[in-house]
């Protein structure tokens, strides 16, 4: 008899034990992880889409509010695979905070001081072409990659946030005193109307800047498809006054014609914030 109630407790513990295994498994061999999880929307302007597919290019099947709920199946490293509408749809993780509480602590730039700078301003538009301004548009997506890391737990520091002339020594100087650990400025290109894409600068010799401006190179590419004009090295100011990894990026060409339909949309423009946003993540998930 003992032996009998022995085996039957056994039993139990092994179904439990299997019962608490389908709830929650890992598979660290792909890169992605499996099983249910709990996450909230944030960040997301103007709502987020969910799609059919861990894809900018997988059809939109649905939309969700800042602040709603999501029961995650699976997440990759960009993805989570969420319930939805008595199915599953994939929306961006750079919009989800994932996680029991479902708060910034998780984030990897939780309370990390990041100094963003929307290039030109004020007196000073930069380039123009086809109705737009290279300053419009910077400090557009300035603002939204600062409500972004706002929402992850950053401290952001902005050289400016409205229509403003700022120098470039003092763009510096802001993120210097306020003892940022990286600096990302924001600018569009221009050259002839011929040329296209995207390129990212960080100052000679700076790895770390180096590391940041590839990450953010990587996910403007991946979310805007513009001819990719690569990482490169250059001596302008807010790179080399600054003293933290600093980096420059030209999101894509004004005067191309279809760079700057691009930059005119306003889905663009946030998925040219979500880009920077994940770079940022990414560079800080390293180091």
């Amino acid at each position: 008899m003992k032996k009998r109630i022995m085996y039957t407790i056994a039993c139990l513990l092994g179904i439990l034990l299997l019962f608490i295994g389908t709830l929650w498994t890992e598979d660290t061999t792909y890169g992605h992880t499996v099983g249910v999880q709990e996450g909230i929307v944030s960040g997301a302007e103007n709502g987020l889409y969910v799609r059919s597919g861990p894809s900018l290019s997988s059809s939109v099947i649905g939309g969700l509010k800042n602040g709603a709920k999501v029961t995650i199946q699976e997440t990759t490293e960009d993805w989570a695979q969420i319930e939805y509408v008595n199915g599953s749809g994939y929306v961006s993780l750079s919009y989800v905070t994932v996680g029991e509480v479902a708060s910034s602590q998780t984030s990897p730039v939780n309370n990390e001081i990041i100094a963003i700078d929307p290039g030109h301003g004020g007196k000073d538009p930069g380039a123009e072409a086809y109705g737009l301004q290279e300053k419009e548009i910077a400090l557009d997506v300035g603002l939204r990659v600062q409500e972004n890391l706002d929402n992850l737990g950053a401290e952001v520091v902005m050289t400016r946030t409205s229509d403003v002339f700022v120098g470039l020594s003092e763009r510096a100087r802001i993120a210097n005193e306020a003892d940022a650990s990286s600096f990302v400025s924001i600018h569009a290109n221009s050259f002839n109307g011929e040329v296209e894409g995207t390129e990212t600068f960080h100052s000679p010799g700076s790895e770390k800047g180096k590391e940041l401006a590839a990450y953010i190179q990587e996910e403007l590419l991946k979310e805007l498809g513009t001819h990719d004009r690569g990482v490169k090295e250059a001596h302008f100011a807010v790179l080399s006054e600054t003293t933290m990894p600093a980096v420059l990026a030209e999101i894509a060409f004004m005067d191309h014609p279809s760079d700057a339909e691009k930059l005119q949309s306003g889905e663009h423009r946030e998925r040219i914030a979500t880009a920077i946003t994940q770079g940022i993540k990414k560079y800080y998930s390293h180091n």
